[in-house]
Order: C-alpha cells, then structure tokens, then sequence
C-alpha cells in the first residue's frame, strides 16, 4: 500500500495551490521552499493585471489558506538534497537551514520599536536586520530531515534535473512536474495546473487517502452565557500599511477605555505565527470572552483568528472585526488626524457589537458522495474519469448518442497528436470504470435540493424523465463555433470554415489550388464577441501548415489583426519558413470579398506596407470564433451560477479561484468556462476533478453560521421571505402557518430580513439589538 503522504518542492502559486488541494484531498502533504518565506515572487508585486488589484491583498488568503491547513507541514529554507524509493514510498533527504538570533542592536531603529511595544528583554529575542558592519554574521545552522513520501511534486525546471541525479527519474510514475517547468504561464494557468496535478497525485495514492491526515484538536467550548462580556481588543499596525496613516498608539489607549474592554493591544503585524499565539496567551491570562481584531478586511483574515477561540476554547463566533486598512488607512492617506478618529468610531462600533455577540452552531448534515458531470465532451469525460479514479461515484450526462463533443470532429492537433484516439482511450476507460455512468441523450430539465443533495430530472431520448441524485455539479457544456455572416459564407462555395477544411482536407484535389486566404477573427474581438476566441491561430497554423506539405506550390495567405499561438510559436515560424504569406489587416478595414465565377475576388490594406493586395483566391478560408453553448442561460438559472458578460459562466475569482463557481459544490471546466485549447480543456477538467473530490471527501457538510431564523411568535406567514430568498431556504409550515428556514439551503444573506414586515426574521451575528446599538455608537 503506498505512503498517504506528498512531498511538494517549491513554495510560490503552483507550489502553495497542489499542496492546498492535496491536504484538502485527504492527504499530508510537507511543502518545502528553499527561501524563508513562501509565496514566490506575487507578494513582491505591486499590482495585478487586468484589473490593477493589489498583489499581496489577493495573494494573502491563499498563504493564510496553507498556514491554517493542519495537513501541510511547511519547511522553509530547505531544499532537497537526497532521494531514494520507488513509486508510493519514496525516502526524501531535506537540508533545512535555520537563520540563528542575532544580537539587539540598539541603533536600528526596529530594534528601538520593538523594545518599546514588547519590553527590552522580549525585544532582544527578535533577530536585527541591520547587523551593524564589522559585526559577526547571523548563525546559520543546518539540520537534515528524512521525509517519507509516496510521491514528489516538482515546481521547477531545476528540480526536476536534481531529480535525475538522484537516478529515480526513469521511475516517471509517483514524480510529477509544474507545466510552468517549461514555460512562462499566468496565475490562473498556474493555480489549473496544480490542481490537474494533484488530481494525478490524488488518483495514483487513491488506496492511501486519510491514512495520515490530522484533525485538528480543540479544547471544549467553554459556556459564557452566564459571564460577563470581557472584550480583548488586538490592533494591527500592518507594517506601514495601518500605522503610517493612523495612530495606533492613540487608538489602543481609546480602546482599552471603552465599557467592557478588559485588555487592548498593538501589534506590528497580527497575522503572524508569534502575534497569534500571544492574543490566545492574552485570551486564558486576561479570561476574555470576547475578540476584536482591528486590522485588514475580514474576508481574508477572519478565519485565522476565529481558529485563536477555538484553540483556547471559546466559540470562533464570539468575534467581530473592523477593517481599518481599506476603510480607513488606505482611503484616507492624507488625512492622518480624521483617519485615526473613524478607526476609533469603527472600533468602537465592533466592541458594542462584540458585547452582543452569542456563541453559535452550525447545523451538521450528511450528503450525496455523487457528482453530476454536464457535459459529455474531451473535458467532461476526463473530469469525470479523474473522479472515478479517485474512487467517487460519477453520473456523465450526455446530449446526443456519442461521448467526446467537438473534438470528435477534429482530425490531428497543431502538435499532430490525434484527436478521436485521445476520445476513444477516454471511452475505453470510462467504459470499464463500475463507478461511471453514462447517460446518453439527455438533458437537464430540472435541479431542486441544495449542495450535498441535489435532485436533477433529466430528460432522455426527448421522452422520458429520469430523477438522479448527487452531492455536486461538475459544469462542462463546452461551447459552439459562430456561424459566420459575411465574406459570402453560405453563399459561394469556394467559402469554407476552417473546420470544414480540416473534415475535407484529404478529399480536396490539393493540385487545383493555386491561391489560398484565410482570414483570421471572423465574428471575434468585435461587437457581443469583443473576446479572442484562442483557438483560431492555432487552426490556421496547423491547416495552413498541412495544405504546404500536400501542396509545396500552393500560395498560402494568412490575412490576421493578431496573431496569438502563444508558447506554439514554432509553429508560426514553421508557417513562415514553408512559404505561408502573413499579412495584417486593420479592424477598421477589413478585407473585401466578391464572386468572381469559379473563384473569389479579394482586396485588403496590408497595414504593415501602407500597399493594398488583390488576389483571385481558389478557397477562401474563414478563422471564425468560439461562442457560448446555448444551453448556459438554461443551466445558470437552474444552478443559481451568474455568467459572464460573454455568456460563459463566472468563477468566485477568475486568478485564484478559475473553476469555483459562486454557488457551493459547483465547479467549472473547459469551455463552459471560455474559450479554451484542448490541453487546458483537460487541465482544468483534472483541476476540477481534485477540488470536486476534496469537497466529496469531507465527512459532513455544515450550515452557514450567520443563517437566518424565525420567532415563531412573531411570524404571520405572509411569505415575504421565501418569495424574496435567492435560495429558496424558506419553506411553509402547512401545520403552523409559519415560513421555517431551510439551514442547509440558507446563505446567510440576509434578504428575508430586511423584508419581514413583523420583525419575525432574524439572522445570527446580526441580531437587531446588535446593529441599533453599532448605530448608537456611531452616532454618540
């Protein structure tokens, strides 16, 4: 039986995203990074493209996500130097070096920060970073460590030839690599590429998931009904990001005055591993009942201190936050005086709140391990065999009679790998595989339930209704070629789509083709379709490339806006080198087509020479774009998944989060997504594949903890609240003639209190009395 444990070499995106979704998965996972810190090189970014967010602000809930994950052991300043084994127990030798203490140095003017806010003999314990000239470096000390593992998930290029040094690289199986090894890919690509790789992981160890994992251990929750609320209020400095605009001093002596604060505290960074453990030392010394954090916004932060009050035994509800970062420091720099005043007001409102704050109880509940796969093409029967692989039951539901979608249509790839044998390995596989189920002709009609039990009716062969159930929904619907409009399609029949050229590529008589166009961004980057449809370049490459070889004579034009084959750029040189005449043309003046008997007139403006171009063309070829398959606008109201503008269908985050859609328990891949090439078609269906499998391998399910509820008393049963729930959460009562809420349906969005004309509907954590009394604070 192999080993239940993953050894992940390199800290940055790829690094961090495989070992999150492996420790997800079921498994243990040691996470090595030769640097001191993790992250790679996104936290010393500045902003991100395209939409200019900040680089440390969208990368900081992924590394809180690897630090609060209790089965990812985090090795910094350590590589690996020594490999043995064989595929499932690997013996890994890591060489971890540790930087020694340095001694206080009392002209840095950290060192003098430090000693005023911690005490001279705690600030000695911290290392200077200005080691005066002359003076003894930092001790660096060094210590092996011998790691078993089952398999080894290489970030780099460089590792991977260590790896062959050690002589287990002919063992191919059990050591994996980062697609980025061989060449550059953005942060989504990335994040897709290590999720496909787990999910290669996650299948090959299959037989070993849990055997290691840890849960973690907390003390028992400690009953304060009947205490007095004693609120702890911990203030973050966040380096220069807080502290350069608000007086975090002033702050803290206006807390520690505010009725019912029993202990306040700045901290130059309160996220930190050192800050954490002194607010839970502060939590049992101080016997605080209650936490406010005063720091960044608690959409990335809240969580690593709610797990401080489970670690110390109070409920991880008895929190509350106020965001003085992007509230406060970074909207007001200029205006340092009235910045600290509303951090003040802000605090002050989150300790009134605080004060009224219950312990609170999510309601567990038990699921469907079955995942609904939408969508029978290249992406959803590799998601769907990924799936069953990993040992989960599969139901791939397919619209028409054959498996494999549009690449069953193509005839070889620009890298000349055959398309339908990929298609029929697939087939075979899923064929074989007991825990797959195939349904053919089918349509969704219907999906009712929630996450974890979901009902869907299925209409098969347009006569019968079939009711499956399942725990989650795996979207990959693909997409559908445009149908072009201009340049006479339809209308001459020398006028043909690059896909009809590839279906009748070994039919045409080659010889007879003197002079061949195609033309490049037909019905795409303009009007509804202002996306590039990624896949154009790549097929007039590969056809153009084709008719070259079959016919050396041929001339060959390529009329383009822009030219996009990525890292496939060899094969544009190919094109070159073979003859293939490329020439731009400009959005404003697109090329002019007219029918000139057995052949086709062209002119267009080469934007490059300023020259226009005539050519009597024997066949006109169109480049046309990719659009969404029809069936989206169907699919995301009956999921409750927002599209996009474009019409594909929208992810929580499109850099970090590309195949999480905003509804639980619902994943994207392939073209569902966008437009998308073969190979990140199957990426993102392995990706999907392992998040998919992390979320069937959880023993339970939980409500929201802000969910809403109903005073009986109070309820008159108009129905308000279910008419306006997203969710569909408020169900009647026949027998009470009330509206009950469904925990397992409900969001905690609040809605359906804000429209209870009685008062009846309220939501946990933002009770009435709690958000009158946050508005009396403001205003006192």
């Amino acid at each position: 039986m192999p080993l239940g444990s993953v050894l992940v070499v390199g800290g940055g995106i790829f690094g961090m995203q495989s070992a999150l979704d492996l420790a997800a998965a079921g498994f243990l996972v040691y996470l090595i990074e030769k640097k001191q810190t993790i992250g790679g090189i996104l936290p010393q970014r500045d902003k991100l493209f395209p939409n200019n967010s900040c680089a440390l602000c969208t990368t900081s809930p992924l590394l809180i996500d690897v630090v609060r994950q209790p089965n990812i052991d985090i090795l910094t300043g350590s590589e690996l130097i020594e490999l043995a084994g064989q595929t499932g127990h690997f013996i890994a030798t890591v060489l971890k070096k540790t930087a020694g203490r340095a001694k206080f140095n009392s002209s840095c003017w950290a060192c003098a920060k430090l000693q005023q806010t911690e005490g001279t003999e705690q600030a000695k314990e911290f290392p200077c970073k200005t080691v005066p000239k002359g003076s003894d470096p930092e001790e660096i000390i060094e210590q092996k460590i011998k790691l078993e593992v089952g398999a080894i998930i290489l970030a780099n290029r460089q590792e991977l030839q260590l790896i062959k040094s050690f002589g287990v690289a002919g063992n191919k199986k059990g050591i994996f690599t980062s697609s980025a090894s061989y060449e550059p890919k953005d942060i989504a690509q990335n994040v897709v590429d290590a999720g496909a790789v787990a999910a290669a992981v996650s299948q090959l160890l299959v037989s070993a998931r849990g055997s290691l994992v840890r849960q973690p251990k907390y003390l028992s929750e400690r009953d304060v009904s009947r205490e007095k609320p004693r609120v702890g209020v911990f203030v973050c400095g966040g380096g220069m990001n807080i502290s350069s605009v608000v007086n975090v001093p002033q702050v803290i002596e206006y807390a520690v005055n505010l009725e019912q604060v029993a202990f306040a505290q700045e901290f130059p960074y309160l996220c930190s591993q050192s800050s954490r453990e002194k607010i839970k030392e502060a939590m049992v010394k101080h016997n605080l009942n209650r936490i406010v954090v005063a720091a960044c916004t608690p959409l990335t932060h809240a969580a690593l201190f709610q797990d401080c009050l489970q670690e110390v035994g109070l409920n991880r509800h008895l929190y509350e936050q106020a965001n003085i970062r992007e509230q406060v420091a970074w909207v007001h720099l200029e205006l340092p005086g009235r910045a600290t005043e509303k951090a003040k007001d802000l605090i002050k409102m989150a300790v009134v709140k605080a004060r009224l704050q219950k312990p609170t109880e999510k309601t567990r509940f038990d699921f469907k391990r079955c995942a609904l796969v939408v969508g029978g093409g290249i992406a959803g029967m590799t998601n769907a065999l990924s799936l069953g692989n990993q040992g989960y039951e599969v139901i791939l539901v397919e619209k028409t009679s054959k498996l494999g979608g549009h690449t069953r249509s193509l005839k070889y790839t620009l890298t000349e790998i055959n398309p339908l044998s990929v298609i029929q390995q697939l087939e075979k596989q899923i064929t074989q595989n007991s825990r797959i189920k195939v349904i053919y002709n089918a349509e969704i009609q219907q999906i009712d339930g929630a996450v974890g039990n979901y009902r869907t009716v299925l209409k098969v062969n347009d006569s019968d209704n079939l009711e499956v159930e399942h725990g989650i929904v795996i979207i990959a619907v693909g997409a559908q070629a445009v149908q072009p409009t201009e340049y006479l399609y339809g209308q001459h029949p020398l006028v043909i789509t690059q896909q009809e050229l590839e279906g009748c590529l070994d039919l045409l008589k080659l010889s007879n083709l003197k002079t061949i166009a195609m033309i490049q961004c037909v019905g795409s980057q303009e009007g509804s379709r202002s996306y590039c449809s990624k896949i154009c370049c790549h097929q007039a490459m590969k056809n153009a490339i084709k008719l070259k070889k079959q016919n050396p004579n041929a001339e060959i034009y390529i009329l383009y806006r822009d030219i996009s084959t990525g890292f496939k750029d060899r094969y544009y040189n190919l094109a070159r080198q073979k003859g293939v005449k490329l020439v731009r043309y400009h959005s404003n003046h697109k090329p002019l087509v007219a029918p000139n008997g057995e052949s086709v007139s062209l002119q267009v403006m080469d934007e490059i020479t300023g020259l226009p171009l005539e050519l009597e063309v024997d066949l006109l070829v169109l480049s046309t774009g990719i659009e969404p398959a029809k069936a989206n606008q169907l699919l995301s109201k009956l999921i409750k998944t927002p599209l996009n503008d474009h019409g594909f269908f929208s992810s929580v985050n499109h850099k970090y989060k590309p195949l999480t859609c905003p509804a639980d328990g619902v994943y994207i891949c392939g073209m569902a997504q966008g437009p998308n090439t073969m190979d990140e078609s199957i990426a993102q269906a392995e990706a999907a594949a392992v998040q998919a499998g992390a979320f069937l391998a959880r023993e339970y399910l939980e409500s929201s903890a802000n969910s809403a509820m109903v005073d009986e008393e109070l309820c008159r049963g108009c129905g308000l609240c279910s008419q306006n729930c997203p969710y569909d959460a408020r169900v009647p009562d026949k027998y009470k003639k009330i509206f009950r809420v469904q925990d397992t349906l409900c969001k905690g969005c609040g809605i359906c209190v804000s429209v209870c004309p009685s008062g009846a509907s309220q939501q946990k954590g933002f009770s009435k009395e709690q958000l009158l009394n946050m508005i009396d604070a403001a205003l006192d």
